[in-house]
């Protein structure tokens, strides 16, 4: 069962098994929620708003992951709530077609089956340039922080919570995590360098809950992706090509195999960085893309 707990005078979490979405109170049993979650728990959603006689009027997406606009359309049809997004998020939920460019490997088919929730419009666009939006005659800051996704928005609100998605992991999922996920590790340190250095209040973080120590907890995020790359570039101790990287990942990081394709879009932003930094070299061979760390 969720639970909904008050963390400042507006702000309250609504936490499930998985993930934390904060909500902010705009009027009496009136909110802005923050993203949606997992789809498989919108019920549980739908079960706190219900028994605390909450109205949604907004959801804002802080990108277009599927742990995050999970009921999202089941909360415009069942309260009218409007739907935030920024111009990336909401292409990327406009289509069939932009789904598949989301999730590479996958056929259409798969798609259908896996994510029939995560095509729909957006209502409002977010534009992040502006610095904030007003809804309901409440003011909530807009903080670009891309890393995890290409276009990441975290949000700040009036009475001092910044709800930071998934720009870092805190508690048992940062004891655990073998690897973390980004799409641009480079970009995601200097997100959370960003953090760390802005007076930006309480951190709430989708997976899951409050820091209560901010700078603590972006150093130990930072360094778990400085340690994933070097990891990553101790593995190519010799020329490798990209599938043998992945298998020498999958097979010293993790006990239990995770799901290939999204292991190896961790392995690639990883060697992507390394590349980038000019830790790694790589080469063509008989056609083949071979990678060795220096």
């Amino acid at each position: 069962m969720a639970q909904l707990e008050q963390i400042a005078s507006h702000t309250y979490t609504i936490t499930t098994r998985w993930v934390s979405m904060p909500m902010y109170e705009i009027a009496p049993h009136t909110v802005v929620l923050m993203d949606s979650g997992y789809h498989d728990e919108s019920g549980e959603l739908l079960e706190v708003l219900e028994k605390n006689d909450l109205q949604v009027a907004a959801v804002l997406t802080s990108h277009a992951h599927y742990d995050h606009i999970g009921a999202h359309t089941l909360l415009r049809e069942k309260y009218g709530a409007r739907l935030y997004a920024d111009l990336v998020s909401a292409g990327l939920l406009s289509s069939r077609d932009a789904l598949q460019a989301q999730f590479p490997g996958y056929s259409d088919a798969e798609l259908r089956i896996l994510f029939p929730y995560m095509e729909f419009g957006i209502d409002e666009m977010l534009e992040p340039e502006k610095g904030s939006v007003e809804i309901g005659g409440h003011t909530f800051g807009l903080l670009r922080l891309p890393g995890h996704a290409f276009s990441h928005l975290g949000f700040t609100t009036e009475d001092g919570i910044c709800y930071a998605a998934d720009l870092m992991i805190c508690g048992e999922e940062l004891r655990n995590a073998k690897m973390t996920f980004c799409t641009d590790v480079e970009q995601s340190i200097r997100s959370i360098r960003r953090i760390r250095g802005q007076n930006v209040g309480r951190l709430v973080l989708a997976h899951k809950g409050c820091a209560e120590d901010k700078e603590m907890l972006c150093d130990l995020n930072i360094a778990k992706l400085e340690g994933q790359l070097e990891r990553t570039r101790r593995m190519a101790d010799s020329w490798v090509s990209f599938d043998e990287l992945c298998r020498r990942v999958a097979e010293r990081e993790y006990r239990k195999l995770p799901v290939f394709l999204t292991l190896a879009r961790i392995v690639r932003a990883n060697v992507a960085c390394l590349v980038d930094r000019g830790a790694m070299e790589k080469r063509v061979e008989g056609n083949v893309v071979v990678y060795k760390g220096i």
